[in-house]
């Protein structure tokens, strides 16, 4: 290795003598283009900003005892903003016009910590199990906003970082995973099987 590195610098070294002896001059680096060409160079792109969009999501809403899906635009730019954007929504609670077409929320506000997205999976960190109102109708609003998010297939409810248990639909309270069909008689058939689109409604 010793022998390629010296061999290297007296080969550019002699390129330097050459150059210099032919008149042309040298330079440390490349020459900055003039400024009518630089203008028209094309910038490099950060390859890793992806633009976001307008996409439309699910939200979980509860009506009577069950629950009602509503569609609500969100920006994102993949799943794990779009899960985001749908679980801060439900965490905002329903708009004037969602209160209007008698949809409320059981979620508190300081009800969740934080969501991670893992592959296909999803976990919900919650601050406590504890809940004012109808626990089964909070977990499922969570539940199926983040699952109604193409990608997801499971959520996982932790308590600072332990796994929770939560109650389903049946009435059972255990930890593990939950996906659609763990709350999906709280919802009607027809929406979970259409997904309600901008402007649709049902009772």
């Amino acid at each position: 290795m010793k022998r390629r590195r010296v061999g290297l610098g007296l080969l550019v070294a002699t390129l330097a003598v050459v150059t210099a002896a032919c008149g042309v001059p040298s330079t440390d680096g490349p020459e900055p283009l003039p400024s009518e060409l630089a203008e028209l160079a094309p910038q490099p792109q950060d390859s890793a900003v992806v633009a976001a969009e307008t996409v439309d999501t699910d939200l979980a809403w509860v009506k009577g005892d069950r629950i009602r899906l509503a569609p609500r635009e969100v920006t994102a730019t993949d799943v794990a903003s779009q899960a985001s954007a749908a679980l801060e929504a439900v965490i905002a609670g329903p708009t004037d016009a969602e209160q209007a077409l008698g949809l409320s929320t059981e979620v508190r506000p300081d009800l969740v910590a934080s969501l991670l997205i893992e592959g296909d999976g999803a976990i919900i960190d919650l601050q406590s199990g504890s809940s004012p109102g109808d626990a089964t109708l909070a977990t499922a609003q969570l539940a199926l906003s983040v699952l109604l998010v193409p990608g997801v297939e499971s959520v996982t409810f932790t308590i600072a970082g332990r796994p929770a248990e939560v109650p389903r639909a049946d009435g059972k309270v255990r930890s593990g995973p939950v996906t659609v069909d763990d709350y999906a008689s709280l919802v009607r058939a027809r929406q979970l099987a259409l997904r309600e689109t901008p402007g649709t409604t049902s009772g």
